[in-house]
């Protein structure tokens, strides 16, 4: 995501988006042609980002071909400008398989700091979710993937009371 977004391959009906705040978001694949979400960016404290997209073995990816282990939601850190410009981060549990074809975030990931699902940085306070993820394998591009992003240290809303004129 970080270099096709510095490519300038997102427009309008292929969109990168970035989040401050937090939502519920539907990614649609990263190398499909139909319209939708294909990446989210999430600023840390640091300057760098969160980026998360959704690959599916469609174009690009089709090399990839149809895997369980490849069906989540990948997500990378990046430092614009580095050698190491965008590194992917593996999603799942500590002492489950370890590599790039097991690092998406699927739904039944769980956090192994804190046991909740999903992948919590404690340094940004960001976790983010892989709410479903809706496999089409007839038509990979028809598949998605929902994704919560919860900024944990936000102020909690409270509900103005109501104010009645008399």
């Amino acid at each position: 995501a970080p270099h096709k977004d510095t490519a300038g391959f997102f427009d309008s009906e292929h969109s990168i988006v970035e989040v401050s705040s937090s939502n519920t978001y539907e990614l649609t694949p990263f190398e499909s042609s139909d319209p939708g979400i294909k990446a989210i960016k999430i600023r840390r404290n640091n300057g760098r980002f969160w980026d998360l997209e959704f690959r599916q073995p469609i174009g690009f990816d089709g090399r990839v071909g149809a895997s369980p282990d490849f069906e989540g939601v990948l997500i990378h850190t990046n430092n614009p400008g580095s050698y190491t410009d965008s590194i992917l981060i593996d999603a799942t549990p500590v002492g489950e398989n370890f590599g790039w074809n097991h690092a998406g975030l699927r739904s039944d990931t769980t956090e192994p700091h804190t046991g909740t699902t999903g992948f919590y940085d404690p340094v940004d306070k960001i976790k983010i979710e892989a709410s479903s993820i809706i496999i089409d394998e007839d038509n990979p591009n028809a598949s998605r993937a929902i994704v919560k992003i919860i900024f944990t240290d936000e102020p909690e809303v409270i509900d103005e009371p109501e104010v009645i004129d008399e």
